[in-house]
């Protein structure tokens, strides 16, 4: 007579969704930027999606994003004879 062999399960896959602290949408008012704008801009900047998602657990990890998509600030008028002289006028 032959053994029986038991089945094997197949590993169930994560049915729970996992909860983060901070979400894109908190991104995007800290930053004041639309969210697509934000997840072009962390995929350019090499950010790796958390379980699915870019969302984030503590607030380190959240404000290397933020920093990461601030918006380039203009460079600062040189203070000289002739910006002077404008602003004179």
């Amino acid at each position: 007579m032959a053994k029986k062999t038991a089945k094997k399960e197949a590993p169930k896959k994560a049915a729970e969704k996992q909860e983060f602290k901070y979400s894109m949408s908190d991104l995007a008012e800290a930053t004041g930027q639309e969210p697509r704008a934000l997840r072009q801009k962390l995929r350019t900047a090499g950010f790796e999606k958390s379980g699915g998602a870019r969302d984030w657990n503590n607030k380190t990890d959240f404000n290397a994003a933020a920093t990461a998509v601030k918006p380039k600030a203009e460079p600062k008028a040189k203070k000289g004879k002739k910006a002077k002289a404008d602003a004179d006028e």
